[in-house]
């Protein structure tokens, strides 16, 4: 039998370790037995503890003691750590209750929102006093339950990288190697197999120096290593690290490994084929999970015991094996289980050739399949229908069926083969690796005078290699020396053209930007020509900078293919219809003949645009009057053809070689072709592709080739986007009243004056000429938008916009740079900076402006978001990290200071260690309101959360809420919520 046929169901083992490993993270530091003796000795520990710490410690101790058997005492326990914070108001031991009531409610309860709640407020004090000890533990939790949540996938990783830093850091190998096993089983349950042993066999490195009893998820490692391997079909291996899974839980007495070791060791007999000794098996692990009462183990080993009687051809109990599993997974709403046992009864019936039934049971495996989304059981389920529809006589069904499964299982070998690619990527390094052991364990066993003799054998060799490796240098020397010397200058010339293009392009932009201006506002038609002219000459100028920059990407090895899907057919389209419209202006015959299916393919957009549309630029240019220019255009064995041909050239099939040569002229008369041509051909190799050059009876003809098939390795590729951008409305230049701030900075006066001038009627503009000037002036300030260049002195803008989103006062402000520089480098510094926006210089006026209005749309969009929000949730109302941090501040003070009327804005500002004008600031861009209207709303709603408990009357809770004036308080909260706290009572 086949392991994929159950093998899907192995993830399911990882979720057995979790009650044991939430309980082995928060008690590691504790691990006493449990015994009255034990609970005696710590209650006595408790009632001589000096100091916070101690007594929260040796509480979760009790708690973790009597967890295991006696719940109500243990809660008890959980119940005296949270009245000892609230008597202390200590820090370390509100995390400890929070920490202990997030584990609780996860074990209890079930109630996963109400544990990460518990987490979150856990969190805040351990970030807040650097409590190692907690931090692990909390960031550990995180990333277990990121891990088994359906969303937020990125944040598992993230919470468990954090979590083995902190270990990392404390130099505790038992933290550490849990954490790594948890990040092994993220990788698992991601099915990235490759990336789950490696980190399964590093804490198994790590841990194998505790004993079983203080690292009980060894048991779990090495069940994670067989699950792994037996997925490989590797049954052997699969079966060894189970047998050694059995020995650890046996010596930690970890009955639930033994039970989880057993499954796998049962499949294991099952694939041999040994159907009664997988029979005993499974029964004694069914009488261990019906004793302590887990239904989705105990219906998951019942279709195991069916598949075992169905081996023994014992048709009537394996029915009924399946039928009984079936009603328990129906009942549990478990997909993993009831697909496995709709598969084996649907094949049960079809092998008794009782059809009607298979087909049924075939049919409501198909329907789970697919809403699981699993395309491997979905094809085969497809394929059972078809045949067992045939067999029934049904043979419209059974075509139809078969017509579904054709393009499933296209898609299903493509997945399978890239799948397969990976597990035989593993197996190899796997085996290779214990090859090595084997080498270094052998070698080991040699005698003194052999290795005596290996030594001097060794040195001979090395010295000899040394006398070749001396004389290969000596005899190269000076040809290294060469290449580094070309290599340099090589640099040197990228460096002078990227330079040279960088200092044209802040002229350009002091050209283009006033002559928008001035082409919007001017309506004279003669000076709307001269402004047309100077336009497309910039533009032209501008061209001749990026071919040059192009050159010097491509001289320098630095450009790279950007393989992305699309329609070429349209694309191509797109790009020759201008050319048709000027040659029609220019007395020309254009025709196109694009002979290339309607579908999608994958290319360089920008480099095909670039070839395409230099030649039609020159087809154009060097056509006299009356002549043709022809575009054509075909797809053949995975190549791309594009011809342009102009007739009427005077040009000699002598100067084709010259052609791509950079600015040639083949006389003094004649205009040269410039670095267009050159530019495609270097644009033609970089593809990998052929161009060549012909002249026959007047007409010049240009054939490219492009193979539309490219080495990933050596490419960037990206795949086709999917995702729907939404359309954010354009925010107001005011927010309520109050006029929004701009700050530019810029080394060049000129530079700041145009962008000034483009804003300056609907903001209030700061200018700064470098960024650590610009710095302060933000974190005075607090402006709403920030448009800064890249290269300026003291501090460029990539430093600074670092600077900006790292500190708390300006870390919401969103911040855009202007830049010279076109590099995929460049863009991507600036996101690793966490810029919001890149533009390129010359910038376009209008795209500037309205990227700043979305800038500020989106924070607004946040502003609602509070405004609408109940409580505050910093998670949620964040744009970073920094201002995550920030918010759980104002929420902790907040909570302090809920009951103190007394509490004022200064107050509140001195708190968070700021001016009383930054934090109004702060809160105004970032919230849209004030600090006195924050004080209040926070109050307002904590008094609408009283309410709705319904345990105290409106002045009581108004004195609770912080307010000493009840009428106040009912207008304020009218005010807010547009009711007063009667009605609103009234309507909860």
């Amino acid at each position: 039998m086949n392991v994929k046929e159950f093998g899907y169901t192995t993830l399911k083992l990882l979720d057995m370790k979790k009650r044991l490993l939430i309980l082995t993270l928060c008690f590691s530091p504790f691990l006493f037995a449990q015994n009255q003796a034990k609970i005696d000795s710590l209650n006595n520990a408790l009632a001589k503890a000096k100091n916070n710490v101690e007594k929260a410690d040796l509480l979760m101790s009790l708690f973790k003691a009597y967890g295991h058997y006696d719940w109500e005492k243990a809660i008890s326990y959980k119940n005296k750590l949270f009245e000892l914070a609230k008597r202390t108001n200590d820090d370390y031991v509100y995390c400890s209750a929070y920490s202990l009531e997030g584990f609780y409610f996860t074990e209890a309860t079930n109630n996963p929102e109400k544990d990460l709640q518990n987490i979150r407020k856990a969190l805040v004090y351990a970030k807040r006093n650097n409590f190692e000890n907690k931090l692990v533990l909390l960031y550990a939790y995180l990333g277990e339950y990121f891990t088994y949540s359906p969303y937020k996938k990125d944040s598992a990783l993230y919470y468990l990288d954090k979590s083995i830093d902190v270990a990392k850091e404390m130099g505790d190998n038992l933290y550490y190697g849990n954490n790594l096993y948890s990040k092994g089983s993220y990788y698992y349950s991601e099915k990235k197999h490759p990336e789950a042993l490696k980190y399964f066999i590093e804490c198994d490195s790590i841990l194998s120096e505790y004993s079983p009893k203080q690292a009980p998820i060894l048991s779990f490692v090495n069940i994670g290593i067989s699950s792994i391997y037996l997925d490989f079909e590797d049954y052997k291996k699969a079966e060894k690290y189970a047998i050694r899974s059995i020995e650890i839980a046996n010596e930690s007495g970890n009955k639930g490994g033994i039970m989880a070791a057993e499954t796998t060791l049962g499949k294991i007999d099952i694939h041999n084929k040994e159907y009664i000794k997988a029979e005993e098996r499974f029964n004694k692990i069914l009488e261990y999970y019906v004793s302590i009462g887990d239904k989705f183990w105990e219906a998951h080993t019942l279709t195991y015991l069916g598949i075992a009687y169905k081996g023994q051809n014992r048709v009537k109990e394996a029915e009924n094996k399946f039928l009984e599993a079936l009603e328990i997974n129906q009942t549990l709403q478990d997909s993993s289980n009831s697909l496995l046992t709709l598969k084996n009864l649907a094949n049960l019936y079809s092998d008794q050739q009782e059809y009607q039934k298979s087909q049924e049971y075939y049919l409501k495996a198909l329907n789970m399949a697919r809403k699981v989304s699993n395309l491997e059981l979905e094809t085969e389920h497809v394929k059972n229908l078809a045949e067992t529809n045939y067999l029934l006589k049904n043979y419209k069904s059974a075509a139809d069926y078969y017509k579904e499964y054709i393009p499933l299982k296209d898609s299903l070998d493509a997945s399978m083969n890239l799948a397969k690619t990976s597990e035989l990527e593993t197996q190899y390094q796997t085996a290779k690796k214990e090859q090595q052991i084997e080498l270094l364990s052998a070698e080991n066993q040699l005698d003194k005078q052999k290795r005596k003799n290996q030594f001097t054998i060794f040195a001979s060799l090395i010295g000899l290699l040394i006398i070749i490796g001396l004389t290969l240098a000596f005899v190269y020397r000076n040809k290294l020396k060469t290449a580094a010397k070309i290599k340099e200058l090589n640099l040197m010339k990228s460096r002078f053209f990227a330079n040279i293009s960088h200092e044209f392009r802040t002229p350009l932009t002091l050209i283009k930007s006033p002559l928008q201006n001035l082409q919007t506002q001017l309506s004279d038609e003669n000076q709307q020509k001269q402004l047309s002219l100077i336009d497309k000459n910039s533009d032209r100028m501008l061209e001749l900078v990026n071919q040059l920059l192009e050159l010097s990407k491509i001289d320098s090895g630095k450009l790279k293919l950007i393989i992305k899907e699309g329609n070429l057919l349209s694309f191509l389209k797109s790009i020759s219809e201008p050319f048709a419209y000027r040659a029609n202006e220019n007395k020309l015959k254009f025709s196109s003949n694009l002979e290339i299916p309607d579908g999608k393919f994958s290319y360089d957009k920008d480099v095909i645009e670039k070839i395409v549309t230099n030649l039609l630029s020159n087809a154009v240019k060097y056509t006299p009057e009356n002549n043709k220019v022809n575009f054509s255009s075909n797809i053949k064995n995975e190549t791309l053809t594009i011809t342009v041909s102009n007739s009427g050239t005077n040009l000699k099939s002598k100067n084709i070689p010259k052609l791509f040569e950079r600015f040639h002229q083949s006389d003094e008369q004649n205009e040269g072709f410039g670095i267009g041509l050159a530019l495609i051909k270097e644009l033609v190799d970089l593809y990998k592709g052929k161009i060549e050059t012909t002249v026959k009876d007047g007409i010049l003809s240009f054939l490219v080739s492009l193979p539309l098939t490219q080495n990933e390795s050596e490419n960037i590729v990206i795949q086709k986007n999917t995702d729907k951008i939404e359309e954010i409305p354009q925010n107001e230049p005011e927010i309520n009243g109050e006029r929004l701030v701009l700050l530019i900075v810029d080394d060049n006066t000129e530079i700041r004056n145009v962008v000034k001038e483009l804003f300056s009627e609907n903001y209030t503009i700061l200018e700064a000429e470098d960024g650590a000037s610009a710095l302060k002036l933000a974190q005075k300030e607090i402006p709403d938008c920030i448009i800064s260049d890249v290269m300026m002195p003291k501090m460029d803008g990539f430093e600074f916009t670092k600077a900006i989103k790292e500190n708390e006062l300006t870390s919401f402000i969103p911040v855009i740079l202007l830049t010279a520089k076109t590099s995929d480098e460049a863009r991507l510094e600036a996101l690793q900076n966490e810029a919001d926006a890149f533009l390129t210089k010359p910038f376009h006026n209008e795209i500037l402006k309205e990227s700043v209005h979305q800038l500020i749309a989106e924070r607004k969009k946040l502003q609602q978001r509070y405004s609408r929000e109940l409580i505050l949730k910093p998670i949620d109302i964040a744009i970073n990290s920094v201002d995550e941090k920030f918010l759980e501040k104002l929420s902790v003070i907040m909570e302090k200071e809920l009951q103190n009327p007394g509490f004022s804005t200064d107050d509140f500002a001195s708190e968070l260690g700021m001016s009383r004008m930054q934090l109004h600031r702060k809160l105004k861009s970032l919230l849209n309101v004030s600090t006195t209207e924050f004080i209040r709303n926070e109050r307002l709603k904590a008094a609408a959360e009283l309410m709705k408990k319904g345990n105290k009357n409106i002045s009581e809770i108004a004195y609770t809420v912080g307010f000493n004036d009840v009428s106040y308080f009912s207008k304020s909260f009218k005010d807010l919520y547009n009711v007063t706290p009667s009605e609103y009572i009234s309507s909860i």
